[in-house]
């Protein structure tokens, strides 16, 4: 990141400023940037109102820190800098430093990351399915798909573990408690797991469901996305197709 240093007087009128200011606001030279006030490199024309408590303040020795949308008078281009300012005693004078930094790449990346955190709520919350965020083995969110399959409130699940809402054992004997964990622990290790299921909504009806169970990292935590989808019909459907094939070949057979 580039950072500049300039030196004010308490109106905001350029006394001096570094070469690399000159080379951030495309100015040739000193003498042209004394042309300007601090206000003149704002892309809001109206903020002198605003600049001008905020330099006081730290004419009279507090210092300030804020977040700006500078502008070249060059080229009118706009960019985000972050600025400190603060009193600078020289003899009998007084002057503010201003230390300004380009921030462009870290609010671009903050608006990036807003942008795909809204975009995948939408799509959460639009799902034709249940989807549960976990953390430390608990729910931490869920989208509303997730209430009408499971009959219940979001209360009802945030901090519960997955198993809460399976029967105590599966269809093959094994208990839902360690079968869950040891899905969710190879999950956390990056393995991405693809099985079926026998859940139980909160008011204790059992039905079958297909569910997959993904790991991801955000802002420097760790979690698990599942996503369970109620595969009953298809259950009913495929035990209907294997009753009619053994009636079939019983048929034959006689």
């Amino acid at each position: 990141n580039i950072t500049v240093d300039s030196l004010f007087d308490k109106n905001a009128n350029i006394i001096d400023v570094n070469e690399t200011f000159l080379r951030m606001f495309v100015l040739k030279s000193k003498e042209e940037a004394r042309k300007y006030m601090l206000e003149d490199f704002s892309h809001n024309k109206d903020i002198r109102d605003e600049l001008r408590p905020t330099l006081l303040t730290a004419y009279f020795g507090e210092p300030q820190q804020f977040e700006w949308k500078a502008q070249r008078p060059f080229d009118n281009s706009v960019f985000d800098v972050q600025v400190n300012i603060k009193k600078i005693d020289s003899g009998e004078s007084k002057f503010i430093l201003a230390t300004i930094r380009d921030i462009s790449d870290q609010v671009k990346a903050k608006e990036e990351l807003r942008e795909n955190e809204e975009k995948y709520r939408l799509l959460f919350e639009s799902a034709n399915a249940a989807i549960f965020l976990m953390t430390d083995y608990v729910f931490v969110d869920c989208n509303q798909f997730t209430l009408k399959l499971f009959n219940c409130k979001k209360e009802d699940i945030i901090g519960a573990p997955p198993y809460k809402f399976s029967p105590k054992f599966q269809k093959d004997g094994e208990s839902s408690k360690d079968k869950a964990k040891e899905k969710m622990q190879l999950a956390f290790q990056g393995e991405p797991q693809l099985f079926e299921w026998k859940h139980k909504t909160f008011d204790g009806k059992i039905f079958d469901a297909e569910v997959s169970l993904n790991h991801f990292s955000l802002r420097g935590e760790n979690f698990l996305q599942a996503i369970v989808r109620d595969i009953t019909a298809r259950k009913k459907a495929e035990e209907k197709i294997r009753e009619k094939y053994r009636k079939n070949s019983g048929q034959t057979a006689t």
